[in-house]
């Protein structure tokens, strides 16, 4: 056993105390992966230490042991130098990304402001997310002292004590599969959690009792913690995102700002009218005015339109673009859903930029100017629409955490439901086979009644908000009308038309500035894409092509930054026009090999070679021509069957029809029209398992590389075509590396690779193995 698996197979006290953080993992699957049962309770000294070598701390003492229901401790009051409100914002953008989000959340509050790519590329992880070790261990990193302990609860009054008790901020685990802050809690019980996820919620005892899973890691600023950075603000970066339709930007603004201002004129000459103080023409100049409103009303709405379309088309072709030179570290960390989903939040940001920014600003010129108009005409008047609007203003302020949490509930719960929506449908097949069609929809409707209860309780609160600002609204506007007494008899409808336009901009600059809140989570998810760092690659430069060597020196790789690596140290060499076979058993890196061979993801040490050059360091004009690559499912894409093969670069006939004669398919697109008739559904579903990955192959052959990756290639084909194919293949002469599971294609001297817990087990020709080789033997005996 090497050092790694000594790692891997370490015993570690109390696991259960800092369990990895995984959808639907309880402490049953940490207890069966190794972890000590509930039941095994430790003494206080060597919990202590279980808790503090778990969590990575220095200090033993730093971890402390259980803290059960009653026991006292300090107060559970925020530091005097954490500020909650900090990091309001710091939504996680994929479900595993909770406990970097916590981490973000705390190092806001005290001082250290990052951007989630920073605080992502720093905390690493996988699609499993990062552990409580890890989360504890980061915090280190950046100068926090952490403190690890095992809370209990009874369900009785005495836990208001034993959470007090905790020494907050800090962050709990929550559902057995989550991280939230907590940031305080009160004399009666009420929890206030900061929830990455869903934002801030206010829980009561008996709520967090049942989603309390008994972690608690405290986090304070040691010696060695630097406060650095600022924290986003969001107004200043969305006129930056605005600068790219700024034209039309400023024409819309430009427009509403007019609008406002011709309602003013025309109040003035209404007044001018019932003064009798106008001149001639009045009559002709209030009709001009009010054809003016409509026309600079018409124009700001259409350069809106244009603002958004501008604005979301330069937006959203960086994006994407900026998408696909990202390496494929990035894609791998994350669910293929969620990348897909954040493709449309440039749209998102612009949309909301056009319906909140700009009539802010409108609002907030269209106030000025009022202000300044009603402060001459009837200053107390004016004294009452401001502190109306202030009023309004704090009362949205008061307001919005109420109405936050509803909106969080409401979308966790939404969320629930589509994610149980999608897995019943995607896995329908197996539902109707066993059966259980009444239980997926009797847990679809409990989610759904969840939901419905929740979209109850956020319409009534809007309701009531809504209701709340209309009677302040109304009421700053009965008081205004009441003191029009003290006005002029001239000046009462001047003032009256001006009140209600004062009260239509400055409420919809009090409900704008309180919208643009919501932009911070938007902003969060384009920064995962955009400000994450591409692949240098995919900077073009001339390469020669080569005759096809491959070579491996010291391959390190994984997929969780914060684990073993899968691959530990190969070297591996396929001269010009050989072929290798990669063969072993599920889970022991097969096919992360193939993906380091193909340049698909760069090593964390070592190199892969084709030619003497990184495969990852490739540029896009050479890699089809030096390096074909067919995983194990392939992406096809609606349109024919030459667009399919060519993907935008044309390719000769006789070069597409040599490769479909190899890979056996000549006589299939023969018969469906030929490559220019033949027509492929999305993702090929119009094609037979099979035929899916022989087109595949046909696609990779067409480009004649030097170096061919298969990744299971032939696995959904028959076994005399599938030796059809491998005679075509090795006719070729192109250097072959082959992932298989079956060796029925393996011929006495081809070289075979044996892999077994990301390590070459064994490594030679297959005639060789199997007369020398007992554990290639047995293995050969079991795949055939």
């Amino acid at each position: 056993m090497g050092p790694a698996d000594h790692r891997q197979c370490r015993v570690r006290p109390r696991q259960l105390l800092l369990p990895r953080q995984r959808a639907g993992r309880d402490d049953r699957a940490v207890a069966a992966s190794g972890g000590a049962p509930p039941a095994a309770d430790p003494e206080p000294s060597a919990r202590g230490t279980a808790l503090a070598a778990v969590a990575g701390l220095s200090d033993p003492a730093r971890a402390a042991g259980d803290l059960r229901p009653g026991a006292r401790g300090k107060r559970c009051a925020v530091s005097s130098r954490f500020r909650s409100r900090a990091g309001a914002e710091f939504r996680q953008v994929e479900e595993s990304d909770c406990g970097a989000a916590c981490l973000g959340i705390l190092l806001a509050g005290f001082g250290k402001h990052l951007t989630w790519p920073e605080l992502s590329q720093a905390c690493g992880g996988g699609r499993d997310g990062i552990s409580a070790a890890t989360l504890a261990r980061r915090g280190q990193q950046f100068g926090l002292t952490v403190s690890a302990k095992r809370v209990r609860l009874s369900g009785a009054e005495a836990d208001v004590a034993t959470l007090r008790g905790l020494a907050a901020p800090g962050v709990v685990f929550v559902d057995n599969r989550h991280f939230a802050v907590l940031e305080r809690v009160g004399r009666r019980g009420r929890v206030r959690l900061h929830d990455p996820a869903a934002g801030r919620l206010t829980l009561s005892l008996a709520e967090f009792r049942t989603r309390f899973s008994g972690l608690y890691l405290g986090f304070r600023p040691g010696t060695g913690f630097t406060r650095s950075g600022a924290p986003q603000r969001v107004l200043p970066r969305a006129m930056r995102w605005l600068g790219a339709g700024l034209p039309a930007v400023v024409g819309a603004v430009t427009a509403g700002v007019l609008t406002a201002a011709l309602t003013v004129t025309a109040a003035l000459v209404a007044r001018s009218l019932v003064t009798a103080t106008a001149g001639p023409g009045a009559q002709w100049l209030l009709a001009a005015t009010a054809i003016g409103v409509a026309l600079a009303g018409w124009a700001q709405q259409r350069l809106l339109s244009a603002a958004l379309l501008r604005t979301s088309l330069t937006r959203s072709s960086e994006l994407v673009g900026h998408l696909l030179r990202l390496p494929g570290s990035y894609f791998h960390r994350r669910f293929t859903g969620g990348v897909a989903a954040r493709v449309q939040i440039a749209d998102t940001i612009a949309q909301q930029l056009t319906t909140v920014v700009l009539p802010v600003a409108v609002n907030a010129a269209a106030v000025l100017g009022l202000l300044v108009v009603l402060t001459v005409l009837a200053p107390a008047a004016a004294a009452v629409l401001v502190g109306s609007t202030l009023l309004t203003a704090l009362f949205l302020r008061l307001g919005r955490r109420s109405a936050t949490e509803r909106q969080s509930t409401l979308m966790v719960e939404q969320s629930a439901r589509d994610g149980l929506s999608l897995n019943v449908l995607s896995a329908i097949d197996t539902v109707k086979a066993e059966g259980s069609g009444q239980q997926a929809f009797a847990r679809w409707s409990a989610a759904q009644r969840k939901v419905l209860a929740a979209q109850r309780k956020a319409a009534l609160g809007e309701h009531g908000f809504g209701l709340g600002v209309t009677a302040l609204h109304a009421l700053g506007y009965a008081v205004c009308l009441a003191l029009t007494a003290l006005v002029a008899p001239g000046e009462v409808i001047t003032v009256a038309v001006l009140a209600g336009v004062w009260q239509l901009h400055a409420g919809g600059l009090v409900t704008g500035l309180h919208r643009l809140g919501g932009l911070r989570s938007s902003f969060a998810a384009y920064d995962d894409v955009a400000g994450a760092e591409t692949d240098p690659s995919d900077v073009d430069a001339p390469v020669a092509v080569g005759p096809g060597r491959v070579t491996v020196r010291g391959l390190r790789y994984g997929y969780d930054t914060n684990a073993e690596p899968l691959l530990v140290s190969l070297d591996l060499d396929v001269p010009p026009g050989g072929r290798m076979t990669l063969v072993g058993p599920s889970g022991c890196g097969k096919s992360t090999l193939a993906k380091l061979l193909a340049g698909l993801v760069r090593p964390w040490s070592g190199v892969a070679l084709v030619d003497g050059k990184r495969a990852a360091d490739l540029p896009p004009s050479v890699r089809p021509s030096l390096l074909g690559y067919v995983p194990q499912r392939p992406a096809f894409f609606e349109g024919t069957v030459r667009e399919n093969l060519e993907l935008g670069t044309a390719l000769p006939d006789d070069a597409i029809a040599a490769a479909l004669a190899d890979a056996q398919l000549t006589e299939t697109i023969a018969l469906r029209g030929g490559v220019d008739g033949a027509t492929v559904s999305q993702q090929a579903r119009n094609f037979s398992g099979g035929e899916r990955q022989r087109l595949a192959l046909a696609r990779a052959l067409a480009r004649n590389p030097r170096v061919l990756v298969l990744d299971e290639a032939t696995s959904a084909v028959e076994t005399a075509l599938a030796g059809r194919i491998d005679a075509a293949l090795r006719a070729r002469g192109t250097t072959t590396i082959v992932v298989a599971h079956r060796l029925s294609e393996v011929r006495g001297d081809d070289t075979v690779v044996l892999l077994d817990r990301g390590q070459v087990r064994v490594y030679g020709t297959h005639e060789d193995l199997v007369a020398h080789a007992r554990g290639y033997r047995d293995f050969a005996e079991v795949a055939g």
